[in-house]
């Protein structure tokens, strides 16, 4: 066992090779707050990751206004408006949740269940209809949604 001056604020962790940060005296951050806490962290980067797809894959329509917008600022009809709205409200529900909340749901085990077919169903729709994809990515990320309620 390593010896830690006690002015900087690091104690020794009873786990082997692991030194936690200590918040007073004698309190330290518990392995389980985080791994809570890293799991959440991995939780938003997924949900992030998949709404920046989503949003990629409707650049075009983007592109398109961008450059119609001298002529008229509003996009009509807009191929992206009810997957946008969608979007917005699943992202605010899961970025405001815990991975906590979302592993005690009754829901989440037959959500998991219907995350392969969707998948499945990506892959063979994408191929063909890439404008698609944001409406499967917007269906899994409002299930998961759903299961923060559940």
């Amino acid at each position: 066992s390593r010896n830690v001056p006690e002015n900087c604020g690091v104690k020794e962790c009873p786990l082997p090779n692991a030194r936690l940060p200590a918040l007073g005296r004698d309190k330290f951050v518990s392995v389980s707050a985080i791994d809570e806490a890293v799991d959440n962290l991995r939780m938003h980067f997924t949900v992030l990751n998949l709404v920046t797809w989503a949003v990629l894959l409707s650049a075009p329509s983007l592109t398109y206004w961008f450059k119609n917008l001298r002529y008229e600022k509003r996009l009509d009809p807009d191929p992206c408006r009810h997957v946008a709205t969608v979007l917005i409200i699943a992202l605010g529900i899961l970025i405001k949740s815990s991975t906590a909340s979302m592993k005690t749901s009754k829901l989440l085990k037959h959500v998991a269940r219907i995350q392969l077919p969707v998948s499945v169903a990506v892959v063979s729709f994408g191929l063909v209809h890439l404008y698609r994809v944001s409406y499967f990515i917007a269906f899994s990320l409002v299930l998961h949604a759903l299961s923060c309620f559940v």
